[in-house]
């Protein structure tokens, strides 16, 4: 899903990878060493200034988020955050008519529970959406 995240308090750091950025290279498994985790800390301390080096074509995308900066993520963008300091932020991912489709499947495929939930509140409240998940299941 998309989502977007309010900061109140605190500061975040975030970075963002295109879609078409493969998972291996978003999440640094090919420059993470022996006794290393990818934590946020180790992500951001170690991990991303060596998979810039290793990949200095990877397009990527850095900022500072302050109390009352909004920051929107599109679906599919691979992303990493950590917090600077104490934070309180409120997030929300975001499915709409324009990303239902491709929420519904990959929430069949990788969250099966939380897809039957769905699809079973779908049927109660939102008909429509249900006829569509229907379709999007033959």
């Amino acid at each position: 899903t998309a989502a977007w995240n309010a900061v109140t308090h605190g500061v975040k750091r975030w970075v963002l990878f295109e879609p078409a950025t493969p998972k291996r290279i978003a999440k640094a498994k090919d420059v993470v060493q022996k006794g290393e985790d990818t934590e946020a800390i180790m992500y951001f301390d170690f991990l991303l200034p060596r998979l810039k080096e290793a990949y200095p074509d990877v397009r990527s995308y850095e900022g500072l988020q302050h109390p009352g900066d909004i920051i929107f993520v599109p679906g599919d963008w691979w992303h990493g955050v950590l917090n600077l300091e104490d934070c309180v932020a409120v997030t929300q991912n975001y499915c709409g008519p324009d990303n239902f489709d491709s929420v519904w499947c990959r929430a069949r495929k990788d969250r099966e529970k939380v897809a039957f939930l769905w699809w079973r509140n779908m049927r109660k409240f939102a008909p429509r959406l249900y006829e569509r998940a229907l379709e999007l299941n033959s």
